[in-house]
């Protein structure tokens, strides 16, 4: 079955909309991994900017990471939000690292800026989004 073809493409939607959390989280991470490949169907990053706004972390997370690997600015504010001190105290370490460096990826436009505004104003978080990012580093160091 060729990446192109309408009948995968079909399936990776059916189980993008599914109602199990997990199985949709899986989704993201595999659409992320297929839609690096020369042959993918723009439906592959099509169903990735959906996820990114999945009730579920661990689906927008995986998409984000996925979205940001090819420079989508759609993946600004979930991994913003990896970074959130709620999320990071769940995450584990490379889970936030591999945010950091996704945001690094993503050219500085009005999605990545805003994003980086909003947590500075939520709760004066810039300072802490360097705070998770170290201590995620530090965490990947000793280890």
């Amino acid at each position: 079955m060729a990446l192109e073809d309408s009948s995968l493409q079909d399936t990776f939607a059916q189980l993008a909309a599914e109602k199990n959390d997990l199985l949709r989280s899986q989704t993201a991470f595999a659409l992320g991994v297929f839609s690096m490949q020369p042959a993918a169907a723009p439906q592959f990053t099509e169903q990735l900017e959906l996820l990114a706004d999945d009730l579920f972390a661990d689906a927008r997370y995986n998409a984000a990471l996925a979205l940001a690997r090819t420079g989508n600015a759609r993946a600004a504010e979930a991994l913003v939000e990896m970074l959130q001190p709620e999320a990071a105290a769940a995450s584990p370490w490379f889970q936030q690292v591999a945010a950091v460096q996704s945001l690094g990826r993503l050219k500085p436009g009005r999605e990545v800026l805003s994003s980086l505004i909003r947590i500075g104003f939520d709760r004066a978080g810039l300072p802490e989004l360097f705070k998770v990012a170290l201590k995620a580093i530090k965490t990947m160091n000793q280890e």
